[in-house]
Formats: C-alpha cells, structure tokens, sequence
C-alpha cells in the first residue's frame, strides 16, 4: 500500500471543545416537557426523586422531593401527553407536573390501585391500567385529582383482566387486550363509555396469553400491530378499530405454530415516504428489513442482507427516517453490526459505515439538525465505545473521545433540548463516573467539517479519482476493497489510479495524522 503525507494548515477533524458537561451524575429516564427535561435521580439526601434541567448547570436542581429525605418516591412510567408528564409514584399512586414544582402534584391515591401504568388519553379521559403482572383492571380519570374510575364492563361481559399495553386508535378511543368468560382474551377498543371486542384471533380454542403484542404503531387511520392468532401464529395485523377492518398483514411465516417475540423490535414500524418499514422473518431468510404500503401485496422483504436462516442477533435494528431514507443497524454476517439505509429498493440498500472504520455498538441511534448520532468501537481499537456521528453525506466522524484510550464512555439516553442534544457518558469507563454532557450539532457542522473542506470526485468513476484537502496539517491515505483488504494503488498528484482494479465498490479511508481522526470516502468503480 502506497500512503503518502501532505502538509496544509492545521484545523482539528473534531476538537475536545465540542462535548460539554453540564451535570456531575448520571440520569435515568429523562423526558422532555416545556422546554425542560424531567429526569430520575438516585442520590444520598433525596433517594430516588424527579429532577429538572433547562439544559445548563445552573437551571439544573430537584423538582420535587415528594417522600421527604433519602427515601425516595421513585418515580416511573414518565408519559408525556399534553406538555404534562403523568407519572407513578410510592408505587401505588398517579402524579402529574409540567416541569415547574407548582404544577407537581398528586392526581390518585386509591388503596384499590397499585403499580399503574400504561397512561393513554382518547376522549377526554386518561387511561391506565394497575394491578400486577398476571392480572390487571382498566381505569379511566380526568385530568383532575380523585376522579379514577374502574372500567368493569364491556358487551355486557365483565373485564376480568386486560394487558399492559394501551394503544390510542385516535382522539376518541384506545385499543386494549380484555379477558372475559365468553371469548378468554380478544381484542378490545373503548372511549371510556362503551367498550366493544374488535378481534378474536383464537375462535376455537383459548390459549392464556394476550393476543396484541407491543409494538403497535398508528399510521395514517390504521394500527399496525404484532398479534398471535389461531391460524396463522405469530404475524402482522392492521385495524382501523372494526371488526371488519382488521385484517392479517401477510403471512410471512407460514406456520400456525410459529412466534418468535425476536421479531418484535422496540423500534417498531417506521414510516418512511410511501413505506412502512419493519423487521419479520420468512421460513427461508431468518429476520430482515420488510417494508409494506398497507396492503398484502405491497408487504415484501427488502433486501436478503444475512443469508440464510440466522438468529435474533442479526436481526436488523434502530430503524430511523434519516435524509429522507430508512437508517438502520444490522451484521451481514461478514462485517460485523454496521449501519446501513434503504430507500426501499434492493438495490438502494447499501452499508453506510464499514469495518474499516467502525465497529458499531447501537445500543441508541438518535436523528437531530441532519445527523445521526451512534455509539461506536473505532475499528483499530484505539478507542472504546463513544460517540460518533454521521453527516448528510453519509461521512462518519468520531466526535469525541471522551473515556480517553480504551475505556468506554457508552453514550446513551439521548435527548434535544433548544438546539443542544443531551446524553450520558462515563468518563473513565466506570457506572460510578456517569455524568451528563451536551454538544451542539450545528457548531459541530461549522467548525468540524465544513472548514476542512474534503473533496473525492468523480464518484462513480471509470479510471482515475481525484482529491482536494484543504486545511490540514498533515494526512495519510488508505485504499480498501468492499471486504476490508487494503489494496496498493499509485496516487500521484492528486490523483489515485483505479485503472487496474475491477468493478466495485471501494473505500478511501483519509486520516489526520496529527488528531488521527478519519474520514471516508465509499468510492462506486465502473
């Protein structure tokens, strides 16, 4: 392999300046709600209570210490609706806040009520369900204290149980799992005054387990929705919340004894254009991208990107509408988890990122100002697992490496907040180094690569490609095939000869030699 180094002017790929700490602990479940963000905090003098931030370290305090000292109330199932979060507290009981200590308050205390959850609001009502894991009750509120009532009838049937999960059809009614005597559990929608079963997929015999599974996702006038059914197992169903407009998806696993919960991705449907995309498994292919138009017809697998039957751990993930594509995480089976995007086509389904470059460990994708920021191992391993991001051109900068050497800071619960994206790191790579950091993508954007003004061209090319790099002390060029071999190649004057190499694709990795920060380059030869 043939490197040379150039000499320009010096300016970082991404200085140390970028990341700012704006809180010295870690936060847990942190939510956004009128330009503030409520969060959970564990520490020593108040337990496990709210806190608040406006996004600076100042503005950052508790919000309330609702069970006084180092008890702690702890607080969970935070819902925004509405710009108020409705929240469970001292396990038993409902609370309310907008972000401000005065509009933090009690909603329900019901020695009927325990562990409530799943907050939904259609038809001026607050939904919830409460009770433990294998039996629950359905109750509905106004936004007022001490209005819960217990919703025990539907079709004349008594509700002797419900599922967890609540899902809003629209403004008017939710979608709920009910057990009753006569159909055992079914599919149910309500406005809180009459509730009606939509859906039996089990007519003739009565399994113990709730027929909609997580998941859901309202597009347009229809749920989409994962379900377990008599005939066709586990699979896809639509509904617009009638009998007669609930149907199957596609029977993409065709087995009426077939489930696989791995196919049920906490990213759910993503909407994309005209597709929806999603993740299921074929009897012949194993789990890859689908995508659908709503109809059956229109419901097809994507891309067969891991061939062969493989497992959940190659299952496609962070699904996200990015630059007007679907971008996703995923392992081929060659080059390890990586990121890739889709337009909905076979062949519009490419490998963004490569292993010569990134090891990517998306535990979080998060889309904000244009760029896609992930959480990566740099592919030589001279840095654990930070936080990268890419850029409109599909370009992958490291943007800091904030647990320097090996150590991973593992950024995570990403948040935005005014123009600022919000996140948790370690800053030595240990849970108790945990802290609060914030940057600010457009500064990134004006100081980091615009000023360094890298130019590859022509892409695709026949022969010969050519290179401008402007504002950079020093650099070193590396040349890589589509499996990640390094190939020699003549670069002279600007100008790397690709005359004697096949059709393919092809990578030019350009690294700092003074930050070693990289950029590159995916390069099509005709």
């Amino acid at each position: 392999m043939r490197k040379v180094l150039f000499i320009f002017l010096l300016v970082p790929f991404l200085g140390m300046a970028q990341v700012e700490q704006i809180a010295d602990f870690y936060w847990a479940n942190p939510i956004k709600v009128n330009d503030k963000i409520v969060f959970l905090r564990t520490e020593v003098t108040f337990g496990a209570e709210l806190w608040v931030t406006d996004g600076t370290t100042a503005g950052t305090t508790i919000l309330m210490d609702i069970v006084p000292g180092a008890g702690g109330s702890t607080p969970y199932h935070l819902t925004n609706i509405d710009d108020i979060i409705y929240f469970q507290a001292n396990t038993d009981e409902i609370w309310r806040t907008d972000g401000t200590t005065g509009g933090t308050y009690k909603l329900v205390d019901n020695n009927a009520i325990t562990n409530p959850s799943g907050f939904t609001k259609a038809n001026g009502f607050l939904f919830f369900t409460e009770g433990n894991n294998t039996n629950r009750s359905l109750w509905r509120m106004q936004t007022t204290p001490n209005s819960e009532v217990q919703m025990t009838q539907g079709d004349s049937q008594v509700l002797q149980n419900v599922g967890f999960d609540l899902i809003a059809l629209d403004d008017n009614t939710i979608l709920f799992n009910a057990y009753t005597a006569a159909h055992r559990w079914a599919i149910w929608r309500t406005n809180g005054i009459v509730s009606e079963m939509i859906a039996d997929f089990f007519p003739n015999t009565s399994p113990d387990m709730v027929q909609m599974y997580y998941g859901a996702k309202k597009i347009g006038n229809k749920v989409y929705f994962p379900a377990l059914s008599e005939q066709y197992g586990g699979e896809y169903f639509t509904t617009n919340g009638t009998i007669n407009g609930t149907d199957l998806l596609k029977d993409i696993y065709v087995s009426a004894s077939y489930y696989d919960n791995s196919t049920l991705p906490e990213t759910g449907f993503v909407e994309v254009g005209s597709n929806i995309f999603f993740v299921a498994k074929d009897n012949t292919n194993g789990l890859e991208l689908w995508k659908t138009d709503g109809t059956t017809a229109g419901t097809q697998m994507v891309k067969d990107i891991t061939p062969g039957n493989n497992s959940s751990s190659w299952s496609p993930g962070n699904l996200k509408a990015f630059n007007n594509q679907l971008y996703f995480t995923k392992n081929d089976g060659t080059n390890g988890t990586q990121i890739w995007k889709t337009d909905g086509t076979e062949n519009g389904t490419i490998m963004v990122t490569t292993p010569i470059v990134n090891n990517v460990y998306a535990n979080e994708v998060f889309v904000n100002q244009g760029y896609l920021f992930f959480t990566s191992y740099d592919s030589n391993n001279t840095t654990g697992i930070e936080l990268w991001m890419l850029d409109s051109n599909d370009q992958a900068f490291l943007i800091q490496d904030i647990a320097p050497g090996n150590a991973s800071s593992s950024p995570a619960q990403f948040m935005e907040l005014n123009g600022y994206v919000y996140f948790n790191a370690y800053t030595d790579g240990t849970f108790a180094s945990g802290k609060v950091f914030r940057i600010n993508p457009q500064t990134l954007a004006t100081t980091s690569f615009e000023t360094e003004k890298v130019q590859i061209y022509p892409n695709p090319t026949q022969d010969y490609v050519k290179f401008k790099i402007e504002n950079i002390e020093g650099y070193q060029i590396d040349i890589f095939n589509a499996v990640g071999q390094e190939i020699d190649l003549l670069i002279e004057n600007s100008t790397i000869d690709f005359t004697s190499m096949p059709t393919g694709i092809y990578y030019i990795t350009i690294s700092n030699s003074t930050t070693g920060k990289k950029i590159t380059q995916k390069i099509m030869k005709k």
